[in-house]
């Protein structure tokens, strides 16, 4: 018997969100080896959280649709074309552009189709293992476009999440310094082994949701058999009263 029901395409993009940092990128990867392993609790809970995952974004939708449509090219279906293929989850923010079949603004060519050259100062700070963003593709795809761009490549950091937060005072004295000398001081970053233990499993956080919301249930209905039993007795006793 099913008690929530898995959407494949809330799983696969909630575990691409949650790859984007190591801090939850362990937890995406124990849910996918307990369900080979039989348990679903923790892929039924990823495929809960999208919609929570969706609110909480704070993207402005038409506003990124706006400025992204211009890279939108109307000859791929995108929604097919990023499916499985050949990797476990595909590639489900590539699968977000569909989107925009919908959006009623049609851009033309222009210039701001194709990526442009710059002498500006550019700093480009990226994870190793940065699953939205790869260093190799801003490496190879953006860096040749920037004639005074620097990219440093963190060892063992994720996203931005990780490349701001995870050391902020690495990050703050990295962009301190660039601002100040054009050089980027990156001396309290320190190689971290990513540990993809997690705290607490997609599995076990199930269990104990689903355990606290049989035990409020069994609480509510204890309570309204507690009533009910309270009612009985007054009644039976105002019956042999009269």
């Amino acid at each position: 018997m099913a008690i929530f029901n898995i959407d494949p395409d809330k799983v696969r993009f909630a575990s691409f969100m949650g790859l984007y940092h190591t801090g939850s990128a362990g937890s995406v990867f124990d849910a996918f080896i307990a369900a080979e392993n039989g348990d679903l609790s923790g892929l039924a809970l990823v495929s809960l959280m999208t919609n929570w995952q969706l609110n909480n974004m704070n993207v402005v939708w038409g506003d990124m649709l706006a400025k992204s449509f211009v890279d939108y090219d109307s000859s791929v279906d995108y929604y097919e074309t990023m499916k499985l293929n050949s990797g476990i989850i595909g590639s489900p923010g590539s699968q977000l552009f569909a989107i925009h079949e919908v959006w009623p603004v049609k851009t033309k060519d222009t210039v701001y189709n194709k990526v442009r050259e710059t002498d500006v100062e550019c700093l480009l700070l990226s994870g190793s293992i940065d699953f939205s963003t790869p260093a190799e593709f801003a490496r190879n795809e953006l860096l040749p476009y920037l004639k005074n761009g620097k990219q440093y490549i963190l060892s063992e950091y994720g996203h931005v999440g990780d490349v701001m937060y995870k050391n902020y005072n690495a990050f703050n004295q990295a962009i301190t310094d660039y601002y100040a000398t054009g050089e980027a001081d990156m001396s309290l970053y320190k190689k971290e082994k990513v540990n993809f233990e997690p705290n607490m499993s997609f599995p076990q956080i199930a269990k104990i949701a689903i355990g606290a919301v049989v035990f409020v249930i069994l609480l509510i209905l204890g309570f309204v058999l507690l009533i009910r039993r309270r009612r009985k007795r007054r009644r039976s006793k105002r019956m042999s009263d009269n």
